[in-house]
This record gives C-alpha cells, sequence and structure tokens, in this order.
C-alpha cells in the first residue's frame, strides 16, 4: 500500500502481470523474505553486449561510456546519452 511507484506504473499502463509480480516482490521484501531481487537471465549463452563493449579498450562506444559521470546527468541527458551510444552502435 505504500508503494506509490507501483500504482503510478499501473496508472501508466504497465501490464498488469508485471504490476502483480511487483506487488508480490514488495509484500516479500516488506516481510523479510527477501534481501535483494536477482533478475533471472533467460538466455545465457547471448553475449552480455554492454559487457562485450567494455572489454574493447580501443571502442569509441566504450571511451564514451567511460567518460561520463552518471551521477550528474540529468533524466533527458541520460536519455540523449543512450540515443547517443544507439546510434553509434548502429553506424
Amino acid at each position: 500500500d505504500d508503494s506509490y511507484g507501483i500504482e503510478v506504473a499501473k496508472l501508466a499502463g504497465v501490464p498488469n502481470e508485471v504490476v502483480k509480480r511487483a506487488k508480490e516482490i514488495l509484500k516479500e521484501i516488506e516481510g523479510g523474505g527477501i534481501t535483494r531481487v536477482v533478475k533471472d537471465r533467460a538466455d545465457d549463452d547471448v553475449p552480455d553486449i554492454f559487457s562485450t563493449i567494455m572489454a574493447s579498450r580501443d571502442s569509441e562506444v566504450a571511451d564514451r561510456i567511460r567518460s561520463v559521470d552518471l551521477n550528474t546527468l540529468t533524466p533527458i541527458e541520460a536519455m540523449n546519452f543512450l540515443f547517443e551510444i544507439k546510434k553509434m552502435l548502429n553506424d
């Protein structure tokens, strides 16, 4: 009942299954049953593109990611940064 974020998500049109699962997780966390939520990775054979990019020392994308201070980005700057990175990856 105290999670306004879940209610906002519901109002924003997040699918009911997602809202229901979020409420279940919240209830478990509040009850002390979960101390950390770990996302199950369905396909471990698919390489993690972020790790691959960051491992490449000469990658322009990796250099750009390393150069940004995530603690100072506004939400719109973060979104623009993601669009910039996506464009670099598609070129």
